[in-house]
């Protein structure tokens, strides 16, 4: 991705950048919705660029044609410039590139990051985080620089920052040319860490008086920053659903493992204060939880149906509760899942996954384990809170059931 400064001279693009020998080409996340306007942004870019690129080749900056004139001056006026500018211009630079593979770099890291952004915030959400996080970019250098600036790079680079926010764990396919051309996979979050690093050592080298050729680093770094800043808001106040593995889940599950690692190295080390010992149901539950800690999940899962077996109302604390749950449930043990689903449910306050797992068990109750009255209860009780795929879902299970 590169955004570029327009200088008093052409810019050589002849250099490879280790950047442009690393092409993602697909993500492993299942898209639920086609993305138009990921397309639509590629097509306008690409048609956008064509026109400048065939008017230059034509007539360069001296016609006499009054139509190719005029468009040459609304081109020209959609750079952004601190000396020439216009708050549209914010937002039209985005669309306008100095050469062919600037743009074609921009798209080629726009189309698997916008696929998968724009599944998770909507057409309406993904056009607005591209357009502003890259306005917040181009504002950002026009305060700091005097060169006039083109590229979608700042709007790509929030874009790609958003695809890590919104699915970290997640894995990219890369066309990687060096010598050879291969296919390899890394996880997501490395490749957006490996681009923040690059471009911000850029940003650092071009400060410090290298070369950094006409490449508009602070414009990418904005990106990031913005992207990550706005939908890590998005997901902490709950605009968007929560998935299972973003950003906000991985880095509230790390927090738990701290905690539980705390106090686990408290408890191990001796103190001269004589405490109260723990009783076997408090033993049992930190059993349960290092072995879901340690990875050993149908472990603590096969702990937990022993203890229960021996001790009806043993129950679990509810950092492991749903991961036990989850376990069983894997396990085709539906009955003593849905008991710890349904404990999870009655929590005070409810959790913020409380929605998905009622939609869940409402669903095992009504295909597995034929309890239709319990499953009803359940939707009529979360309907407000389920997403309009989950109310679907929940409508779909209740024609079910009338028709059994």
């Amino acid at each position: 991705m590169i955004e570029h400064l327009i200088l008093a001279k052409p810019a050589s693009e002849s250099k490879p950048t280790i950047q442009k020998m690393l092409l993602p080409i697909g993500t492993d996340v299942r898209l639920r919705n086609y993305p138009s306007v990921t397309y639509l942004l590629i097509g306008l870019n690409m048609l956008l660029f064509a026109v400048s690129w065939s008017m230059n080749r034509v007539s360069g900056d001296h016609s006499t044609n009054v139509v190719i004139t005029q468009i040459q001056s609304i081109l020209h006026e959609s750079e952004l410039s601190s000396s020439h500018f216009h708050i549209w211009s914010l937002f039209t630079y985005q669309f306008m590139h100095a050469t062919w593979w600037h743009v074609i770099g921009n798209m080629i890291f726009l189309l698997p990051f916008g696929k998968v952004v724009e599944d998770r915030l909507g057409h309406i959400g993904f056009l607005a985080l591209y357009l502003g996080c890259g306005a917040i970019g181009g504002g950002l250098h026009v305060l700091l620089y005097d060169n006039p600036v083109v590229g979608a790079s700042g709007s790509v680079c929030a874009i790609t920052a958003a695809f890590a926010t919104l699915a970290p764990r997640s894995k990219i396919r890369i066309l990687f040319i060096f010598f050879l051309i291969t296919i390899i996979e890394v996880p997501g979050l490395l490749l957006v860490i490996f681009q923040i690093a690059f471009d911000g050592l850029n940003l650092l080298g071009s400060m410090a008086g290298a070369d950094g050729g006409p490449t508009a680093w602070v414009v990418h770094l904005a990106g990031y920053a913005s992207g990550i800043s706005v939908v890590y808001l998005l997901l902490v106040t709950r605009i968007i659903p929560r998935g299972e593995y973003d950003l906000f889940r991985v880095i509230t599950q790390a927090n738990r493992r701290r905690q539980f690692r705390s106090v686990v190295s408290e408890s191990n080390t001796p103190k001269k204060v004589k405490q109260k010992p723990l009783s076997p149901a408090q033993i049992a539950r930190a059993s349960i939880a290092q072995s879901l800690v340690s990875g050993q999940h149908q472990a603590a899962a096969n702990e937990y149906l022993q203890l229960l077996s021996s001790d009806a109302s043993f129950t679990l604390d509810p950092k492991t509760r749903v991961d036990v749950a989850n376990t069983l449930l894997r396990s085709q043990n539906i009955s003593a899942a849905a008991k710890l689903y349904e404990q999870h449910l009655a929590e005070k306050p409810l959790p913020d996954d409380a929605a998905d797992v009622a939609l869940l068990l409402a669903a095992k109750y009504a295909r597995i384990l034929n309890e239709p009255k319990r499953s009803n209860s359940l939707i009529d009780q979360f309907y407000n809170e389920f997403s309009e795929e989950h109310r679907e879902l929940a409508e779909l299970l209740r024609t079910e059931m009338a028709n059994a």
